[in-house]
């Protein structure tokens, strides 16, 4: 009797508690609604409508443009109002919002703070606000978001440093801060992230040194911090746990020394994923490298004749560094370059022949160095994909060089700045596509 009686009142348990479950999920169907609503409330600008004519009590909240439903429990469990060009805030609110597991605001014109409520979301795995207006410091309760894999702030006016917070979301994999305003040091304890696979913080005011930490995660396809304030030598072991690395982008730094100083890690040798990167290290063993990049650092000594190695590199920009001594003739090997940019350094000498060997070279750029002398004499070759030469503030002191002629596709050229003898060339009338800088009558 007892046993009965004990099945009985666990079946009117099971029956009550689908019954207080119903009643939740309807209940909190209708408070998804009063989220979004309030969403719309906090929209100023709504440019085609979309929000306004379909946001509306005529239609069940699951059928709204943007909003998702899950199948099981019928609550919201995405929000895209991306692209809509809306202006307005983020509302407190969207906390309210239980099941979420994707944010994306993202390419509209939200202004504002983040609001602390969205702290409560603990199931978003996605969160994207990149290209809008929002403001104030990044928040520290996003470290709560523990499965985040995916989160951008690209594109708005963020300050601030860096919370410290963010190394706890060990499921993240992309990470976006570029194009705000952060400061600060980067956190040491980023490196915690062994699954992430971007860490992509350009274009900020980040200084000091990038921490060791950052290149003990296994998993990381790019490093990303060009366009900030970074100082300090690189470590020694960076590439001994990176073996999926595919880019490094450094440029636009404070970064200093020789390039075969012995603070350069010669590891990075051994990384045969990497496709590109912007920092100044011996990758002489890298041949599948495509895109070498420095520009704008503080690098100094001579081109190391090792580059050569790099036979198919198609874009060389060590442009707006201190680098000195003579071009390198082994530059001429790079029978794949269509790119090459040494602006605005302290290079000497003569331009080697090897360089006329290029034919797929379309920029030539070495404006703003010390280069002197004439050029090759009765070349029967010549640089035939050329579209861009910057010969200016230089010293030759010849003739105007003769292979121009051999440059049909030539649209830019500039050759001020030096001493060269005789008189213009008459070759110059068949460069048709160059672009005038005043336009035709």
């Amino acid at each position: 009797m007892g046993k009965t009686c004990c099945i009985l009142a666990c079946i009117v348990l099971l029956q009550m508690s689908y019954y207080c479950l119903a009643i939740k999920y309807s209940t909190t169907l209708e408070t998804d609604k009063s989220a979004l609503l309030a969403l719309k409330s906090h929209i100023t600008l709504d440019p085609v409508n979309i929000l306004t004519e379909n946001w509306t009590n005529s239609s069940s909240v699951c059928r709204w443009i943007g909003v998702t439903c899950g199948v099981r429990h019928n609550r919201v469990i995405a929000l895209d109002i991306s692209n809509m060009n809306l202006s307005g805030a983020v509302p407190p609110q969207l906390g309210n919002l239980s099941f979420p597991v994707s944010l994306d605001f993202s390419f509209n014109l939200f202004s504002g703070v983040l609001p602390q409520q969205l702290s409560f979301l603990h199931r978003l795995k996605y969160i994207s606000f990149r290209v809008n207006k929002l403001s104030g410091e990044i928040p520290p309760w996003l470290g709560l978001l523990t499965k985040l894999e995916y989160f951008s702030l690209r594109n708005n006016s963020f300050t601030g440093s860096i919370p410290t917070s963010v190394s706890n979301l060990t499921n993240l994999r992309d990470l976006d801060f570029c194009f705000n305003s952060l400061q600060g040091s980067i956190p040491e304890d980023m490196g915690r992230l062994h699954n992430r696979q971007d860490l992509v913080i350009q274009e900020n005011r980040l200084s000091r040194h990038i921490p060791s930490s950052i290149f003990n995660m296994p998993t990381l396809e790019v490093i990303a911090f060009t366009g900030n304030e970074l100082s300090g030598s690189l470590p020694s072991d960076m590439c001994t746990h990176l073996p999926f690395l595919q880019g490094i982008y450094l440029a636009k730094n404070q970064l200093s020394g020789e390039i075969l100083s012995r603070a350069i890690p010669l590891e990075i040798g051994n990384l045969q994923n990497l496709a590109g990167f912007s920092i100044p290290l011996s990758i002489f063993n890298i041949s599948s490298l495509q895109l070498l990049h420095l520009n704008r650092n503080e690098l100094s000594g001579n081109l190391p004749k090792d580059v050569a190695n790099l036979t198919e590199l198609k874009i060389l920009y060590i442009s707006y560094n201190k680098l000195t001594g003579d071009l390198q003739r082994e530059i001429g090997k790079f029978y794949q370059l269509e790119e090459l940019g040494l602006e605005f350094n302290h290079l000497s000498g003569l331009i080697p022949p090897e360089f006329f060997n290029m034919s797929n070279l379309q920029i030539l750029a070495l404006t703003g160095n010390g280069l002197t002398g004439g050029f090759p004499r009765n070349l029967d070759y010549g640089l035939p994909a050329l579209e861009h030469l910057g010969l200016g503030s230089n010293y030759f002191n010849e003739a105007i060089p003769g292979f121009i002629a051999n440059c049909s596709k030539l649209r830019i050229i500039a050759l001020n700045f030096n001493k060269f003898t005789g008189s213009v060339p008459y070759f110059f009338g068949n460069l048709r596509l160059l672009i005038s800088r005043e336009p035709p009558n």
